[in-house]
């Protein structure tokens, strides 16, 4: 998946129009919440530098995780609270999934010694 077609996920699920400044400061986000996601999973992040370039994530985190990651950046930059609000309430959500753990480990309190 390239930068732009997360760009252009996002933008149609926040129900606006495409422009040039989303465009513009849409590398900056895709950035970010790639960061945030590489970080979360412990993959590499290789930043992009236009929309054309293929993003470092498998597209099963890009479409369930970085596209309300970049939903919820863009309604901030458009200065739409209650879509950002939204749409960073399920980021929030589906990004805390990545960082669960599989293990189960003992919880039982132990008596000091």
């Amino acid at each position: 998946m390239t930068g732009k077609n997360l760009l252009d996920s996002a933008v149609i699920n926040l129900g606006y129009r495409k422009s040039d400044d989303v465009y513009e400061a849409g590398i900056t986000f895709i950035n970010q919440v790639c960061a945030d996601i590489c970080t979360a999973t412990g993959k590499p992040f290789y930043p992009i530098n236009t929309l054309s370039d293929r993003l470092c994530l498998p597209e099963n985190l890009l479409s369930d995780i970085a596209l309300y990651g970049v939903a919820m950046y863009l309604a901030l930059y458009r200065g739409d609270g209650d879509k950002n609000q939204f749409f960073a309430s399920l980021y929030s959500q589906k990004r805390r999934l990545l960082s669960s753990s599989s293990k189960i480990t003992d919880k039982l309190p132990r008596g000091d010694d």
